[in-house]
């Protein structure tokens, strides 16, 4: 009959570690509405600034240079083969 006493404690202990784990999970917030909705407008009015931004760039040809030669660094640096996947010269997709 010891075991069925030994029943509750192992439940309570359960039950405890079930509440620890889940507390980091509550802890988080969804954001509001108002905040997503700031958030998207903000966005909205920097999409078509960065794309003014990126059109004057590639129209001036030093600036293109240097971006051309800034990409190609930071590829050079990448792992083997994700240069090649990221180019579409990685051979055919499955």
């Amino acid at each position: 009959m010891k075991p069925l006493r030994l029943l509750p404690w192992l439940g309570v202990w359960l039950l405890a570690m079930i509440a620890l784990i889940a507390t980091p999970a509550m802890a988080q917030s969804a954001p509001s509405e108002s905040a997503s909705a700031d958030g998207a407008a903000s966005s909205e009015e920097a999409a078509p600034t960065s794309y003014e931004a990126l059109a004057s760039l590639l129209e001036n040809e030093q600036s293109r240079q240097e971006l051309i030669e800034m990409l190609r660094n930071q590829a050079s640096s990448l792992p083997d083969g994700v240069a090649n996947e990221l180019s579409g010269s990685g051979g055919p997709r499955q």
